[in-house]
C-alpha cells in the first residue's frame, strides 16, 4: 500500500533532522585559527587604522602564519607523513585539515600583499617612507649605495657554491637567502679572489645561495629619503661575487622548518641532554613551507623543490618582499608619530599617595587593587544610591570606599565625579 501523502512528508522533514545529526560538532582549531589571523588582518585593512599601525597588524599576521606553519603545519604534514588517517572532532582527517589550510592561507596571502603593494605602499610612500629602487637614484645615491655595499654588507655575506652531489647546505629556519643561477665564471672566495674549487663545464648553468644572517639588517635608509632592501642591493651586485660569470636569475627565498618537537619531561633522564636533542632536530627539520619570489622562474623553482624535497603544494609565490613580519621596522621606525595612535601614558594610581612606592605602603598595610571596570560600575552603583537617596545597602567596608585613598572627601574622588 503506498504510503500516505503526510507519511511522506514525516519521512521528508526526518531525513535533514538525521543528517545533521552526522555532522561535525565542532570548527577545526587550525581553520578556526587563521579566521583569528583574518580578523588581525582587517585591522590592517581597516582606513580609519593608522598608517603605521595597519603596518603594524599586517607584520602581525606575517609573524602569526609564521609560527602557525612551524609548529600547526607542521605537527599536521608529520602526521600525514605517517598516513595517519584519524580524524578530529571537527570530522576531517590530517589530509583532508591540509589542503583546507592550502587553500585558506593562499587567499590569506593574496589578500596580504593586495593590501601592501596596491593600498600601504604607495600610502608609505606619500608619507615620506618610501621603498627606493636602484634603477631610480641618482649619481650621488649610487655611489653611496656602493659604499654601503663595501663597506657594510659585502664583508659579512658569503655565497655558497650549490653541486648535485653535495648535500645542499642546512638553512636555518625563516632565514632570507638568495639564490643565484648563472654561467660561467667561477665563484669568488672571502677576499675577493678566484675560488679553485672544481667547477662543472663552463657553459653549463650552475647554482649558488647567498644567506642573510639574523643580524644582518633588512631596511638600509637612506637619510630621509627612503629606504632599500636588503635583497635588492645584493641582487644589484650579485655579480661582485662570480667574476665573468653571466648572471641568469638572483631572487630571494625562505623556509620554514618544522618545529612541532618537545621533551617529555617525565620520561626524559637527562632534561639538558633532551633539549639540546630538540634543538638539533629543528635546526635539521622537514621543510614545512618554501617562499619563493614571483620573479622566481620554473627552472630555478623546481632545482629548490627538489634540492630542499619540498612537496609542490608547499611553495608559495609571492608577490612582494619575503617575510612582512620584518616590516616591524617601519612601524617602529622613529618619528612619524602623527601615523601611529595617540600615545596613551599611564595614569597615576587611585589608590597609592603620589610619590610613594608600592612597597613602601604595603610594609604598613594592606592595600586591595580592584579591577578598574568593576570598580567604576561599584562607584556608578553607589553614587546611583546616594542620588536617589536610596536608604538600602550601600557598599561599605572593604568594598569601594577601601579602595579609595582617604586623604580626599569621597565626593571629589575622580571614579565619583560620574554623578549628575
Amino acid at each position: 500500500m503506498p504510503a500516505s501523502k503526510s507519511s511522506q512528508s514525516a519521512e521528508t522533514d526526518a531525513a535533514p533532522s538525521r543528517e545533521s545529526d552526522k555532522l561535525p560538532r565542532y570548527v577545526n582549531r587550525e581553520l578556526s585559527w587563521l579566521e583569528f589571523n583574518q580578523r588581525v588582518l582587517e585591522e590592517a585593512i581597516d582606513d580609519t587604522t593608522p598608517l603605521l599601525e595597519r603596518v603594524r597588524f599586517l607584520a602581525i599576521t606575517a609573524s602569526n602564519l609564521d609560527e602557525f606553519f612551524r609548529v600547526r603545519v607542521g605537527g599536521l604534514q608529520l602526521l600525514s607523513a605517517r598516513r595517519s588517517t584519524m580524524r578530529g572532532l571537527a570530522g576531517m582527517t590530517v589530509d583532508e585539515q591540509l589542503v583546507a589550510i592550502r587553500q585558506r592561507v593562499r587567499k590569506m596571502v593574496r589578500d596580504q600583499y593586495a593590501l601592501y603593494q596596491e593600498t600601504l605602499e604607495p600610502l608609505l610612500s606619500a608619507a615620506g617612507i618610501k621603498r627606493l629602487r636602484l634603477n631610480e637614484l641618482s649619481a650621488q645615491q649610487r655611489s653611496h649605495v656602493n659604499a654601503l655595499f663595501n663597506d657594510e654588507i659585502a664583508s659579512v655575506i658569503a655565497p655558497t657554491a650549490l653541486h648535485d652531489d653535495v648535500e645542499f647546505p642546512l638553512l636555518p629556519s625563516l632565514q632570507l637567502n638568495m639564490c643565484i643561477r648563472y654561467r660561467g665564471g667561477s665563484l669568488a672566495a672571502h677576499d675577493g679572489t678566484q675560488a679553485t674549487s672544481p667547477e662543472p663545464a663552463a657553459e653549463a648553468e650552475r647554482f649558488a645561495i647567498i644567506p642573510f644572517g639574523r643580524s644582518t639588517p633588512r631596511f638600509y635608509w637612506l637619510r630621509d629619503q627612503g629606504y632599500l632592501l636588503l635583497e635588492d642591493i645584493v641582487a644589484n651586485y650579485a655579480e661582485r661575487f662570480f667574476p665573468k660569470a653571466e648572471i641568469l636569475e638572483c631572487v630571494p627565498f625562505r623556509i620554514t622548518r618544522n618545529a612541532d618537537m618537545g621533551v617529555r619531561e617525565d620520561s626524559a633522564g637527562d632534561l639538558m641532554e633532551q633539549m639540546e636533542r630538540v634543538l638539533d632536530e629543528r635546526r635539521e627539520a622537514d621543510c614545512a613551507r618554501l617562499e619563493v619570489s614571483a620573479e622566481m622562474t620554473p627552472r630555478m623553482q623546481a632545482y629548490l623543490t627538489t634540492r630542499l624535497e619540498v612537496l609542490g603544494e608547499d611553495i608559495y609565490s609571492l608577490t612582494g618582499p619575503i617575510d612582512l613580519a620584518a616590516f616591524f621596522a617601519i612601524a617602529d621606525r622613529k618619528g612619524f608619530d602623527n601615523l601611529r595612535y595617540p600615545a596613551k601614558p599611564p595614569l597615576p594610581s587611585l589608590v597609592l599617595p603620589e610619590g610613594e612606592s608600592v612597597f613602601d605602603v604595603i610594609r604598613q598595610r594592606d592595600l586591595l587593587r580592584g579591577h578598574l571596570p568593576a570598580i567604576l560600575e561599584a562607584a556608578e552603583l553607589q553614587v546611583e544610591q546616594l542620588r536617589l537617596g536610596d536608604p538600602g545597602q550601600h557598599l561599605g567596608e572593604p568594598d569601594l570606599l577601601d579602595l579609595l585613598p582617604s586623604d580626599r572627601p569621597v565626593e571629589h574622588h575622580p571614579l565619583l565625579r560620574v554623578a549628575p
